[in-house]
């Protein structure tokens, strides 16, 4: 127990170190020292096994502080003689007379231990005046939390959450024993002294601190000497195998085959990147099980238990126990993951441990606490993240957690019993005698005002020819020209002017934000005009658009009213409208309870959560489509007061989605009534082989025959919707749908609409406790490192000939690079040719729309700075056509022999990654009919469709070899894509992607854009650009519209990042987001210097600008030597205020 009379000089010495710990000496390593796990640096400063030492002098008062990693150190040394080391050098004191020397000496004890003898003396006749001489042992916060230090025998925990400095102090100079936690196991002092502990967090410092002290007398250093002791024991643990449990392999070559490995998603989502053979994860070791062909086990190595409806794998498994340890372990660890979990606090599953003696002792598995899942890991109360790695899809993991083992009691076996709510995939298992704790803390973190974020002064509104001020590319009022339609090229045009081909950037308005007073409309109208938008999708609208109280097709007309004058003030702009018929509306429990559902004990009732339900269940419920009808009915066919024109009739309304999202996939397997309905209407299906859409493959499974009936179903379905609209409603709208998901098996489905649309989100969020609610959880991942997943893995859905739309896109906040996504998305559209994108959204909600201040949801660009300043970029390099679509284009045959064996079979990886370099796209038909219909310079197969496929008939498999051998054959050029896949370059030659740089530029005439990584540079046409230190997102855009080379007005956009005040997270990662925090948003602080070869004849001006366009201040410009380029020195943060944007002029 610490003396209440040492707790005033506890708390003088916390503020008296405040300066300093951890201390991480320079230079480079020292001559080797023969100790293992030694890092001993020339200053003396050593490193061992994760905790850092360094010796150290307080003056009197303890305001200066000097510490080993500052030593003058003599010359001649460091010495090394045979098991010895010495060191000798000076600390300048501040305000003494002469230097400290410092002298060091280590001596070999054996191959993990030595002896550590300081000596510090002062030359001055009086002496220093001193507080204290110091030793000091650093335990990062990483190693040392939830641990203890063991001080002769008593353990003195090192406390995970912060609560105050003083952890122990004991000013006796006594002999002692000091056992500290390291990185992979302890270390042991021992020698006399006085010592105190502290937690340095209180001086934002993630780490611990253990100082022992040299003896002074009377506080005044003339000469001190310590010596002690220093052994590392590594923590014990031994491998236990899993080859009598094992059931599936690590790598899976056909998703949902049920054949396995891993979780049976397929080659571009398992695990095989996990090396076979000893890994040590968390301070444990562990043995990966071979799985390769020649094993001894091949395609088993992994333990994966089922969830309920994987009835191809088991929900229970026994592992025998036999074996002589040389210390009886304590601990059972699991190197293991989940997928598909259930929300946090809810058991995946159970550990059975057996002893001999016939006890049983249980420990539960929980979601969120001991186990996560295997895509995008994060750390967890009681489990860390012990291994990642990557797969196509992203970011991959497992996670060690800790069973306690009843002590005394010898194992027989142990049982895994699964819950059978998620899938739980046991990768390796361990056995220890130590307490190795599994888990790394975190430490939140709150952006808080300060020199690295600074207040922005955020705003909606666009100045009236500003540069923000895009409006003059609209052409109101929309619908002007006539009706929406599809032009033989496969792109959008109006029916009076066919000729002219149109594309669309937009912004989703949801929620309340759709129903606005009548001048909130027209203000908002008008500033995304100025934005660049030339649409919005009026998206979840319709729950708020019921009569309270009412069916779930009536409609509220004073709602009705706002959406009308929404619709006409959007139209009278220039804007058009997209809308879905269905997204999130409510049923009534009599309705739900219609549709075949327990309306007494479904919790989806009882808030609300029905519509995935009613997605799934419509292809295979009457009333279901027509409860559905109704509503399209009242809404399409009532007379809009302020058009004087149906929705149905008004050509303003381009594009209708029936109903969003509603994959054929969802729900089937996982819901019982909706699994009832489909396979009652599947028997009926297979009894009439003659009414059958899509041709069944040779020797079709019956599992195969139902996944062809769904998607059957669902093409029925839409055919059912669009007739209603055509033809009973009169709409004239296009039409689209399925506008989720990636799978080939999509293609079948997407044949059938007018145009394709399809979503996608970098790092959109999951919900560790409760869905849409926080905390939240991302990635924090960079989209070009992994080769732009958004917006590449869409590329594939396009089907050929027809005119491909994204109504939902985003590129999430709180993402630190997510202002990637204002020139990946532009860019590789354009490449793609892709005909309109709208971003997810713009606000939730009516106070998002009206208040810069006010955050509706995460997604919003009107709540974020880099979001919505990004997006104006986005707009107009893609509406004016910046960016040169691609010269080739090469075809997916989506074939019958490969399509059904399972219900979604995503598109190789392979393939996708050619969309960087070229247009590509698929289609439901065979190689010949695709190269005598849609002419493509090659057709890629999936490996296992059975086509003929050489390099000679130009049918290429999606083969890891598909790259080289387009390459070697030149259907792509041979500088497109680099040998090692890390570089790619488009056939236009105007984007260059760079993953392990992390770099992206897109050079056109009249824009240049930048993602560059800190301290990076690079060379554009026009423009060049060193980045400083952080992060940063750099466009050129010509306002004018004319080349860069000839323009007069140039906007040039730096993108850092910016959060809001007191957005707080879980940890300094910025994974787990805690609360939203308020305004004012704060910018962080960025600098980068452009340098643009500009237009004659005059002198050029800079200012900064707000987001609303305004000139704030001039800036300088730096002019060159011969005056053929000017330098912008663009600072996210000056003394002078912030700014994300600048214009530049000639005068």
């Amino acid at each position: 127990m610490t003396s209440p009379r040492l707790l005033p000089l506890a708390i003088a010495l916390g503020l008296a170190f405040s300066p300093a710990v951890p201390v991480h000496a320079q230079g480079p390593s020292a001559p080797a020292f023969p100790v293992a796990g030694l890092n001993l640096r020339p200053n003396g400063v050593f490193l061992f096994d994760g905790v850092e030492a360094v010796a150290g002098h307080f003056d009197r008062g303890w305001v200066n502080r000097i510490d080993q990693s500052q030593l003058r150190v003599a010359p001649g040394f460091p010495k090394r003689a045979a098991g010895t080391w010495q060191v000798r050098g000076t600390l300048a004191v501040k305000d003494a007379p002469v230097p400290l020397t410092l002298t060091q000496r280590l001596g070999r004890i054996d191959a993990r231990a030595f002896s550590a003898a300081y000596e510090v003396a002062c030359e001055a006749k009086s002496g220093l005046p001193t507080s204290e001489v110091f030793l000091q042992f650093g335990i990062p916060l990483s190693i040392g939390a939830g641990k203890s230090v063991l001080i002769d025998g008593v353990a003195h925990p090192l406390p995970v959450a912060f609560g105050q400095s003083h952890i122990f102090g004991d000013r006796q100079r006594i002999p002692r024993t000091l056992i500290l936690p390291a990185a992979t196991g302890t270390i042991t002092i021992t020698g006399t002294f006085s010592l105190l502990m502290q937690d340095q967090r209180q001086w934002k410092r993630d780490a611990y601190a253990v100082r022992i002290n040299f003896p002074v007398t009377d506080e005044v250093l003339t000469r001190s000497a310590l010596e002690v002791t220093v052994r590392h024991t590594p923590h014990s643990s031994t491998p236990l195998s899993l080859r009598s449990a094992a059931n599936f392999g690590f790598r899976d070559e056909v998703a949902g085959d049920g054949k396995g490995g891993w979780t049976d998603q397929g080659a571009d989502n398992d695990i095989r990147s996990l090396p076979a053979g000893p890994l040590a994860a968390a301070g444990v070791n562990f043995e990966i099980l071979d799985d390769s062909p020649g094993a001894p086990t091949p395609g088993r190595a992994a333990l994966v238990l089922g969830k309920s409806d994987q009835t191809f794998l088991p929900k229970n498994a026994t592992l025998p126990v036999s074996g002589v340890f040389s210390s009886p372990p304590r601990n059972l660890y699991l190197l293991h993951a989940a997928g598909w979990l259930p929300p946090s606090g809810r058991s995946v599953g159970t550990v059975v441990l057996r002893q001999i003696d016939g006890s049983e002792t249980r420990r539960e598995i929980v979601s969120g606490r001991d186990i996560g899942n295997w895509r995008s890991p994060a750390p967890l109360p009681d489990a860390a993240v012990g291994w990642t790695g990557e797969n196509p899809r992203g970011t991959i993991g497992l996670y060690v957690s800790r069973v306690p083992l009843p002590p005394g009691k010898p194992l027989s076996e142990i049982r895994f019993e699964n819950t059978g709510e998620a899938i739980w995939m046991v990768a390796a298992l361990s056995l220890s005698p130590d307490d190795i704790v599994p888990f790394t803390p975190q430490t939140p973190w709150t952006v808080q005002a300060g020199p690295e974020w600074v207040a922005f002064d955020h705003r909606h509104d666009i100045e009236a020819g500003s540069v923000f001020d895009f409006s003059s590319y609209l052409d109101a009022p929309a619908g002007k020209h006539g009706a929406l339609v599809v032009t033989p090229a496969g792109h959008f045009a109006f029916e009076k002017t066919p000729a002219d081909r149109v594309r669309f950037w937009g912004v989703n308005l949801c929620f309340s934000a759709n129903y606005l007073e009548k001048d909130e409309a027209d203000r908002l109208a008008e500033r995304l005009a100025r934005s660049g938008y030339n649409s919005i999708r009026i998206h979840h609208y319709d729950r708020e658009l019921q009569l309270k109280g009412g069916l779930s097709h009536e409609l509220d007309p004073q709602k009705l009213d706002r959406l009308d004058y929404l619709f006409a003030a959007m139209k009278k702009r220039g804007l058009y409208i997209n809308i879905d018929l269905y997204t999130s509306r409510a049923f009534s429990p009599a309705e739900f309870a219609a549709f075949g559902f327990d309306t007494a004990t479904d919790p989806d009732v009882a808030s609300g959560q029905m519509h995935w339900r009613f997605k799934a269940v419509m292809p295979v419920s009457e009333l279901a489509f027509e409860t559905w009808s109704k509503f399209a009915a009242n809404l399409l066919t009532h007379r809009n007061p302020y058009t004087g024109l149906t929705w149905a009739e008004d050509p303003a309304l381009i594009g209708i989605c029936p109903v969003n999202e509603d994959s054929p996939s969802e729900r089937i397997d996982n819901d019982p009534v909706i699994n009832r309905l489909y396979r009652e209407a599947f028997v009926r299906w297979r009894g009439q082989p003659e009414s059958h859409l899509l041709p069944a493959a040779a020797g079709e499974t019956e599992a195969t025959a139902f996944n062809r009936f769904v998607y059957e179903a669902h093409i029925r379905h839409d055919a059912r919707m669009a007739d209603f609209l055509r033809n009973r409603l009169g709409v004239r709208a296009l039409l689209s749908g399925t506008n989720y998901r990636n799978s080939q098996e999509l293609a079948y489905v997407r044949t059938h609409y007018d145009y394709v649309d399809n979503h996608m989100y970098w790092d959109h969020p999951t919900f560790p406790v409760r869905t849409f609610n926080l905390p939240f959880q991302f990635d924090q991942a960079g989209a070009i490192r992994r080769a732009a997943p958004v917006p590449r893995e869409v590329m594939p859905t396009r089907l050929v000939g027809k005119p491909f739309a994204v109504t939902e896109f985003n590129f999430v906040r709180p993402n630190r690079y997510r202002a990637e996504g204002a020139v990946l998305m532009p860019a590789y559209a354009g490449l793609q040719d892709w005909d309109a994108l709208y971003n997810f959204d713009y606000a939730s909600s009516r106070g998002g729309v009206n208040d810069p201040g006010q955050v509706s949801s995460i997604f919003s660009l009107a709540s974020d700075p880099v979001g919505l300043i990004g997006d104006r970029v986005g707009a107009a390099l893609f509406r004016r056509g910046d960016i040169a679509p691609a010269r080739g284009g090469i075809t997916f045959a989506v074939q019958d022999g490969a399509a059904f064996s399972q219900r979604e079979r995503r598109f190789p990886n392979e393939f996708s990654r050619l969309g960087l370099v070229t247009r590509i796209g698929s289609r439901p038909a065979s190689p010949d009919t695709i190269f005598r219909e849609n002419r493509p310079a090659a057709v890629v197969v999936d490996p296992q469709a059975g086509a003929a496929a050489s390099g000679a008939n130009r049918v290429y498999p999606a083969t890891s070899e598909l790259a080289d051998r387009l390459r070697r054959d030149g259907v792509l050029p041979g500088d497109s894509i680099s040998d090692d896949g890390k570089r790619y370059r488009s056939d236009t030659g105007q984007i260059e992607l760079q993953t392990e740089a992390g770099t992206l530029r897109v050079i056109t005439e009249r824009s240049e854009l930048f993602v560059l990584p800190a301290g990076a540079q690079l060379e554009g046409g026009r423009v060049s650009v060193r980045n400083g230190e952080t992060f940063g997102s750099i466009a050129v855009v010509a306002v004018d519209g004319r080349p860069v080379a000839e323009s007069d007005r140039l906007l040039v956009v730096h993108l850092t990042d910016a959060l809001r005040t007191g957005m707080h997270f879980g940890g300094q990662d910025r994974r787990l987001l805690e609360k939203i925090g308020t305004s004012p948003y704060l910018v962080q602080r960025g600098s980068a210097d452009i340098t643009l070869r500009l237009a004659g004849g005059g002198p050029w001006k800079a200012w900064a600008v707000s987001p609303a366009g305004a000139r704030l201040r001039e800036v300088s410009l730096t002019r060159n030597a011969d005056g053929s380029a000017w330098t912008l020195r663009a600072e996210t943060v000056t003394v002078q205020g912030t700014q994300l944007a600048y214009e530049l002029a000639r005068k």
